[in-house]
């Protein structure tokens, strides 16, 4: 069983800490051990290159990573894909679709920067296809085939010169079981986080949250909607909520319990007997 993890920020929109470089984009450094076992993670790559920079302001090494995994095809979350060379990715096929946001009756391209062959090729990574829930390491879980969203009047894909809206097939997150409960890793939560966690939960049987870490996409909803959601969440009970991204500022007004900003520079340790710090 898991005995340790710990999460550290590279890529997020915003910094408490001048050394580090904030952008519009989500990475996180996942350092995982076990009795047997310790494993380095990167969750997203931000929108650039930024996520290297911070690493070694932090002293993260990321050069041996043992994954990388992406949460969907947004440029914010892959674009620092093409400076990872020669790993093995975790991530939906449908990652690569032609991903756009409409505003003003405007089309503009959000997706992944490149097409699956420039990362294979010129970067050498090699992708692993998830398309339903895939342990990638013993207690560490890809999750995807959540259900599909309220469509969004802002994303679209575009097939064949045709916008239809995005139901954010390509969403996953990762899952960490450790002993006292579980983990939960969110890029975006595009298809709405109750529902990712409803689903979460009955597939593992309802085993308590320890903590949630990441967006939420919440950031334009208005109070009734965030004090429902926050109202929801916090009967969860979740013992640690680190908030970054897309979560917006006003959620974290109705979540109880141990709810922060989670910015670039800042780690969050957690151990097996429910110890948790930043």
């Amino acid at each position: 069983m898991i005995e340790r993890i710990a999460i550290s920020v590279l890529s997020e929109n915003h910094q408490n800490k001048t050394r580090f470089i904030n952008e519009h984009g989500l990475s996180l450094h996942i350092d995982i051990v076990d009795s047997n076992n310790h494993w380095t993670l990167i969750f997203d790559t931000g929108a650039s290159n930024f996520f290297i920079y911070n690493a070694k302001q932090l002293g993260v090494e990321i050069t041996n990573l043992d994954a990388v995994i992406l949460s969907h095809g947004h440029y914010d979350h892959t674009g620092g894909l093409e400076y990872i060379k020669g790993k093995t990715i975790y991530a939906h096929p449908q990652l690569f679709q032609k991903k756009y946001k409409k505003q003003d009756s405007i089309y503009t391209y959000i997706g992944i920067p490149h097409p699956k062959s420039y990362y294979e090729n010129t970067c050498q990574n090699k992708f692993i296809d998830i398309t339903s829930p895939t342990e990638i390491l013993p207690n560490v879980w890809t999750v995807v085939s959540f259900p599909a969203p309220v469509l969004s009047r802002y994303f679209y894909i575009k097939d064949n010169n045709n916008y239809t809206p995005d139901t954010f097939q390509d969403e996953l997150m990762l899952v960490i079981n450790m002993e006292q409960g579980l983990i939960i890793i969110s890029g975006c939560a595009h298809c709405g986080i109750i529902s990712m966690i409803e689903y979460i939960q009955a597939w593992m049987s309802n085993k308590p949250i320890l903590g949630l870490f990441g967006g939420l996409h919440l950031y334009k909803e208005n109070k009734d909607i965030l004090l429902s959601i926050g109202s929801q969440i916090s009967n969860y009970k979740i013992g640690h909520i680190g908030l970054a991204h897309c979560s917006g500022n006003q959620i974290k007004k109705y979540i109880s319990g141990n709810v922060f900003d989670f910015n670039v520079g800042d780690k969050f340790v957690l151990d097996n007997k429910e110890r948790g710090n930043t």
